[in-house]
This record gives structure tokens, sequence and C-alpha cells, in this order.
């Protein structure tokens, strides 16, 4: 895809099912509480919270080697954008949370208020209300992504480092993957049948089901948390279906804008084999209404401190 282009792709929605209350990975249970397993070290701390700006609540995800971070519950939304857009009218806003990698883009991107711009004009033609407060926002660019999550007090979740040449940053975790699926499984519901309904991605437009589902004439993104089942262990809603999300982890950048970075989760037009370890590579200035993000943060120091002592 490129920047400001709609690609048409098949029209789809959804599968899978809740995950079993516990998953015991690295030696720590990594959940719920339930069969013996050796206490994670973050079971000390509230499984939610609601963020600084008090935009979403954040779900805890715990990792195998004992550490945890927080990740945004639902999809960033259309109206939690358009608080970042109101705060970014002037070029020095912009500039202050922009990755240096984007010194491409002198602006945010604006899929609601640029009416003519090539993304918005494909959601609207394809979907009724595709702007609505509560739905994801979308046609947003891996740099818009990115600082809206710095203005938030977060960043992109951490992608996966050793997959398809991603290079940067070196430091950072698959914290999208373990929040999806902690045990690295292909489906984020271990040991569950797949359950057609479940996510907003991989049903049959043609059979009337995700039209049936989403009470809406068209198959398209929906209200985030539409779909309670499909919740990762982690508490995550939405990671699989519904709108793809942009992650942090990219190729070496030159600051232009054809850098591969990563996108996860699949949105409600891919294939029903979507799942947690599928990682496509978009440039990073692609645009598509089935596009978006959420945002990952690190414990603060006093939540730090008590997972530690």
């Amino acid at each position: 895809m490129q920047r400001g282009v709609a690609v048409a792709v098949p029209v789809l929605v959804a599968t899978f099912v809740l995950a079993p209350a516990c998953q015991i990975v690295g030696g720590y249970r990594s959940f719920e509480p339930g069969d013996g397993a050796a206490p994670h070290p973050c079971d000390v701390l509230p499984s939610s919270k609601l963020d600084d700006k008090e935009l979403v609540t954040l779900v805890l995800s715990k990792v195998p080697d004992g550490t945890c971070y927080w990740m945004d519950g639902t999809e960033v939304t259309v109206q939690q954008y358009a608080r970042f857009l109101a705060e970014h009218s002037q070029p020095l806003a912009w500039q202050t949370t922009v990755s240096p990698d984007c010194g491409w883009k002198t602006a945010p991107s604006d899929p609601v208020g640029q009416t003519m711009d090539a993304c918005t004009v494909s959601a609207t033609n394809s979907e009724s209300d595709p702007f609505n407060a509560a739905k994801p926002i979308r046609c947003v660019d891996w740099c818009d992504a990115r600082a809206f999550c710095n203005w938030a007090g977060k960043d992109l979740c951490g992608g996966n480092p050793n997959s398809g040449g991603i290079l940067e940053p070196h430091d950072v975790i698959d914290q999208w993957g373990y929040a999806c699926s902690a045990n690295e499984q292909p489906w984020p519901y271990q040991g569950l049948t797949a359950v057609s309904g479940a996510c907003n991605i991989g049903l049959s437009e043609t059979s009337g089901q995700c039209l049936s589902l989403l009470q809406q004439p068209q198959c398209a993104p929906t209200y985030v948390g539409s779909f309670p089942q499909c919740t990762s262990p982690s508490g995550a809603v939405d990671m699989i279906g519904n709108v793809s999300e942009w992650v942090l982890s990219c190729g070496y950048s030159d600051g232009g804008p054809n850098t591969l970075c990563q996108v996860r989760g699949g949105s409600f037009a891919d294939s029903i084999d979507t799942n947690c370890q599928s990682i496509p590579l978009y440039a990073r200035s692609t645009r598509g209404r089935g596009l978006g993000l959420r945002c990952c943060e690190p414990l603060t120091t006093a939540e730090q401190h008590l997972v530690t002592r």
C-alpha cells in the first residue's frame, strides 16, 4: 500500500474464543492463579488501571521472564485521536512528539477533517459512520501512531525483533506478541476451538454473518470492545481483527517514508488464519481503512519497586 491510497481487500469478519484462565510460561504463572505454578512477580499489581490522560483502561501484560508492562485495553478511538489533534494544530507541538524517523512529515494526519483524502474517501464510501467517536481511528501512518502514543505518555508496543529483517529498536521485547499470546502459540486462545464470530475477522460477507454480528450494513471495523470474547489472556480486546495495529519495530531507517514497519493482529478484512504471530510489513507512510493502533507503557517507578522488593 502507498500513502493515501486505499487498497481494495476482500471484506471478511471473525473467529476465536476466550483464553484459558491460566497460562504457565517460563516457570511463572502468566495471568490468573490456578494450578500451583510459581506466582508471577507482577501479581502484586492490579490487572488494570486508567492511563494518565484518562483516555483508556490499561491492562497488565506479564512476560515469562518475570517482568510486565501496561497495554491499552482497546484500540485507540476516533475520539481519543481527536484530543491529540486538538493539541497539535501548531507545527511546534507536532515536532515535540514525532519520532526523528518522521522528518518527512510536518503535521499529523487528520482522517476526519481531511475529507478529500483518499483513505478517508474510501472509508466513507465503503461504510456508514466510519469515523464514529467510539470506533477505532484508521487512516493513520506509523508516524501518526507513534506521535499519538508519545503524546499520551506511552509508546507504540514493541514488535518482534527477530522477524522480517526488523532491526530497530534493539532493546524492546515483543510486547504486542506477549499480550496477545504469552506462550507464543499461533492462535491467541490456546486449547480451545476457534468459534465463529468471536472476533471481527475472517467471516464471509456473502454469508451475511458479519452483517448480523456487526448490526450495520457493511463488514467493517466497529466500536472498540464490541467483541468481548475476542479478549487476549492479558485482557486486551480486539488484538485479533477489527483493525490491524502499528507496532514500534521497523527496519533501519534513513528518516524517509518507505521504511518497513511491523503491523499486527489483522483487520476485519483479513483472513481467519491471521493470528498472534502474523507479522506483515508495511511502509511507514501507509494509511489504510483497516489500519489503526494501540499503545504500551512501562511500569511506574513505584510499581517497579513493588514488583522487585
